[in-house]
C-alpha cells in the first residue's frame, strides 16, 4: 500500500499544523444536503436540497507523533468544532507552486484511533466543512522565516504550471494579421482573457509560450477575442499557419482569494503578509493585503480580491513584512476565480 510522507501532505486548520507523520490513504468527497420533503402517505420519498454542501475530507491510518499532542481537539484552544474554520490541505508536497485545497465554513471532526505504538498513534481523522471550496497554488510553502522576504526573487508562481488549469486542445491557427485559433472542443474562454500556447507547431512567427525570437508574448501570453465556441483570435500577424497544441488560460478578469496560514511565532510585534501578481514575471503589483498579525500566532485568513472581476495576471508571489525581531512560521497559497 503506498503511503505519504509528512513532506507530501499537510493538514493545517485556522492556523493549527494537524498534519500527520505518515498517511496511508487520503479521500474527498462532496455531498448537496437534502430533505425528505415528499407528504405523509405518499408511496414515493421525495428528497430536496436545503443549500448546505458538506465537504468531507479523510485521513486514513495515519500516523502522528503523541510527543507533539496528536489529539486534534487538544491542539485547538475551543476544541475545534462548530464555528466556521480555514482549512488548507495539501497532497503534492509542500513546494511553490503545488496544488492545495482549501475549505472555508462551519468545521467538525472526527477521529478514530486504531493501535498506539511507543510514541506514534495510529488513527483515522475525518474533517467536515459546511462551507465552500478552493482549488488554488502554493506560493509559500509552510516555513518559519525571521526577517522581511519575498518570492519574487526566487520567480513568481506561473499560472501555466497549475496542475488543475485546463489544457485547451488545438487543431489550428489560420495565416492572418489577426490569427484564428481553432480548438478541438468548446474553449470556454472569454474577450481578454490570455492564454499562452504550447506545442503548436509550423507556425511563423512561433506563437508558443517560449518562441526562440524574443517575442512580445514570450512567456507573458496573449489576449484573445472570442469568435465562437472552438475559435478566438490573438493579435499577431501570422504568415505561416499551423496545427496541434494546446493553450492555458493564464490570466481571466474573475478574481480569487488568497489564503494565509501561521502555526507558530514569537516577539514579532507587526506580521503583514501581501499576494502580488505580475504579468511579466517581473513587474509586480499587491494583489491582495493580510490583516496585520501580531500576537496571535496561530491563525488563518482567507483574504478576497478587490471584486470578483478583478484581473488576477499570470505570475504570483508572496511577501512577508515583519516589524521587530523574531520568527513566524506562515503557509500561504492563491485560488484563483472560476
Amino acid at each position: 500500500m503506498s503511503k505519504y510522507a509528512s513532506s507530501s501532505v499537510s493538514v493545517l486548520v485556522d492556523g493549527y499544523n494537524l498534519s500527520p507523520v505518515l498517511v496511508e490513504t487520503i479521500a474527498r468527497s462532496t455531498e448537496a444536503i437534502t430533505q425528505q420533503t415528499n407528504p405523509f402517505g405518499t408511496a414515493s420519498e421525495a428528497h430536496t436540497p436545503v443549500g448546505v454542501v458538506k465537504h468531507t475530507l479523510s485521513v486514513g491510518g495515519a500516523l502522528y507523533d503523541q510527543a507533539v499532542d496528536p489529539l486534534h481537539p487538544g491542539k485547538i484552544a475551543d476544541g475545534g468544532v462548530g464555528v466556521s474554520r480555514i482549512v488548507c490541505l495539501s497532497h503534492e508536497g509542500q513546494a511553490k507552486g503545488k496544488h492545495f485545497t482549501s475549505y472555508d465554513g462551519a468545521y467538525s471532526q472526527k477521529s478514530e484511533a486504531l493501535v498506539t505504538n511507543g510514541a506514534l498513534a495510529k488513527s483515522n481523522v475525518t474533517y467536515l466543512v459546511s462551507g465552500a471550496v478552493y482549488e488554488g497554488q502554493i506560493l509559500q510553502e509552510l516555513a518559519a522565516k525571521t526577517a522581511d522576504w519575498t518570492t519574487e526573487t526566487s520567480d513568481g508562481v506561473d499560472a501555466a504550471d497549475d496542475p488543475s488549469n485546463r489544457h485547451i486542445p488545438i487543431t489550428s491557427s489560420s495565416l492572418a494579421a489577426a490569427s484564428v485559433i481553432t480548438t478541438a472542443n468548446k474553449h470556454g474562454l472569454v474577450t481578454g482573457d490570455v492564454v499562452a500556447i504550447f506545442d503548436h507547431t509550423s507556425v511563423v512567427p512561433d506563437i508558443n509560450d517560449n518562441p526562440a525570437a524574443a517575442e512580445a508574448w514570450k512567456l507573458i501570453g496573449h489576449s484573445i477575442t472570442v469568435t465562437g465556441d472552438t475559435t478566438f483570435t490573438i493579435p499577431v500577424n501570422v504568415s505561416d499557419g499551423g496545427i496541434n497544441g494546446y493553450c492555458v488560460c493564464v490570466q481571466r478578469a474573475k478574481g480569487g482569494s488568497g489564503f494565509l496560514q501561521v502555526t507558530a511565532g514569537a516577539t514579532f510585534t507587526n506580521f503583514v503578509g501581501t499576494v502580488r501578481h505580475s504579468v511579466d514575471n517581473a513587474n509586480w503589483a499587491d494583489l491582495v493585503v493580510f490583516t496585520d498579525t501580531t500576537t496571535d500566532f496561530s491563525t488563518a485568513q482567507r483574504v478576497a480580491t478587490a471584486t470578483t472581476t478583478t484581473a488576477v495576471r499570470r505570475y504570483l508571489a508572496f511577501k512577508g513584512d515583519v516589524t521587530g525581531a523574531g520568527s513566524i512560521t506562515v503557509f500561504a497559497g492563491f485560488a484563483r476565480g472560476q
